[in-house]
C-alpha cells in the first residue's frame, strides 16, 4: 500500500510540474529556465516559467513557429556563459554572452542586442515566473 501511495504521489507531481507548478523558487532560475527554453522552443518549460495570462496566451502554433524560425536558422547556441541576477524590485538582468555557432563560424553576442538584457520576474502560485511587459 506505501508503494501504490508513494506512485501516486510521484505521478501527480509530474502532472503539476507538465501543467506548469510553482514555478521557479527563485527569480534567476525563473529566468534562466525561461531563456533556455526559448531557445529551445520548449513550450512546456516556456508556459511552466511564465506568469498566467501570459503562458494561457502562448499557444502550440506560436511555440511551432519559434521552433521553425529556429531549425531554419541552423545555429547552435551555447547558453552556458549567461548569468543572472535579481534587483529586489521585479527584474532579472542577464549578463554574459551568447555563442552561436552558424555554418560552422563561430560568434559571441549579448542579449541586449535582442532586447532580453533584463527580464520581469512575478512571484505567483507560490513560485517565480517570468511576466513579459506587453505594453506599448
Amino acid at each position: 500500500m506505501k508503494r501504490f501511495i508513494t506512485i501516486i504521489l510521484f505521478g501527480m507531481m509530474l502532472m503539476l510540474s507538465a501543467c506548469g507548478g510553482a514555478g521557479a523558487s527563485t527569480p534567476e532560475a525563473s529566468a534562466k529556465n525561461w531563456i533556455e527554453a526559448l531557445f529551445k522552443a520548449d513550450g512546456t518549460t516556456l508556459r511552466a516559467n511564465m506568469c498566467r495570462q501570459q503562458s494561457l496566451a502562448l499557444t502550440d502554433e506560436l511555440i511551432g513557429q519559434l521552433a521553425q524560425g529556429l531549425a531554419q536558422a541552423g545555429s547552435v547556441l551555447d547558453l552556458s556563459g549567461l548569468t543572472y541576477r535579481y534587483d529586489g524590485a521585479g527584474q532579472v538582468a542577464i549578463g554574459g554572452m551568447v555563442k552561436i555557432t552558424i555554418a560552422g563560424q563561430p560568434l559571441e553576442r549579448s542579449l541586449a542586442d535582442l532586447g532580453l538584457n533584463t527580464i520581469p520576474v512575478v512571484e505567483e502560485d507560490n513560485g517565480w515566473k517570468v511576466c513579459l511587459s506587453l505594453g506599448g
